[in-house]
């Protein structure tokens, strides 16, 4: 992952040091005061959004919002979209974070993923670059690196590599392999290429649970790329599909991919 994130996707044995890390960023949240808060992040004109999509009353929502409160800064409108929205009630009424309703009290991996890919989830969002982040995901504070530093891409996520043996798909992170999360690892060869620019594209995509997009390019995308685009693309590639859904990061990596979007890869 880009350096100014930290996610708990990886399930290597940095597991414990990240929920270390974990522990602490959220632990500095619970210093600040939701007035503290309050009085710095109303204040400020906003120029991008941040959003997260929980329908959950998830015991780590309200803490999660309060890491990118702090380390976002005031420029960043926080959408938190909820089910039960006076769960976060308190946080709407003093950091100004709007929250929008969801009918469903709970998303599973596709129904999360069909949400994000229409049309009306983007155009609920106000401003051009959006931070997609979740409960797993938070930052921390102090980075050499800032997010704004990476606002000129239209997607830019943790790289993730796909792996093929015989009919099988196998997902590789590029600096934790040999870490497999489908498909025996045994059957695969961990040679991964030096350098991510020799890696074939459509073998490559980027992590969306904690990703900056442009908002723009994710409508262009859903205008003008189908899903079947995509596994086409694929398939042409030689990556075979053999998924039951199609992921959204998965979605929107290639899809930007093929309408000629530079993309950090």
């Amino acid at each position: 992952m880009p350096e100014w994130s930290t996610g708990l996707h990886s399930g290597t044995r940095k597991a414990s040091r990240v929920k270390t890390h974990m522990e602490k960023a959220l632990h500095s949240c619970n210093m600040y005061s939701i007035q503290e808060l309050s009085e710095a992040y109303l204040k400020k004109t906003k120029k991008f959004s941040a959003v997260i999509v929980e329908p959950r009353k998830h015991h780590l929502l309200h803490v999660i919002v309060k890491n990118m409160c702090i380390n976002l800064g005031d420029e960043w409108q926080i959408y938190v979209f909820t089910h039960d929205t006076t769960f976060v009630e308190d946080l709407s009424k003093s950091l100004g974070i709007k929250v929008l309703q969801l009918d469903v009290p709970n998303l599973n991996a596709t129904t999360y993923s069909q949400l994000l890919m229409s049309k009306d989830f983007w155009n609920r969002i106000e401003h051009e670059v959006v931070l997609i982040f979740q409960t797993d995901s938070f930052m921390l504070h102090g980075s050499s690196r800032k997010i704004n530093d990476f606002t000129q891409y239209a997607f830019i996520g943790g790289l993730y590599h796909y792996c093929l043996s015989g009919n099988q798909t196998y997902l590789m992170y590029p600096k934790q392999h040999p870490h497999v999360l489908h498909g025996d690892r045994n059957k695969v060869d961990f040679n991964l290429p030096p350098s991510l620019a020799d890696l074939p594209r459509a073998r490559t995509s980027m992590c969306g649970g904690f990703s900056l997009r442009h908002r723009s390019a994710m409508l262009k995308c859903i205008e003008n790329v189908s899903q079947q685009d995509v596994i086409d693309y694929r398939r042409q590639n030689g990556c075979a599909w053999v998924h039951d859904i199609m992921a959204e990061d998965v979605y929107f990596t290639h899809a930007l991919e093929l309408l000629g979007y530079d993309l950090p890869m």
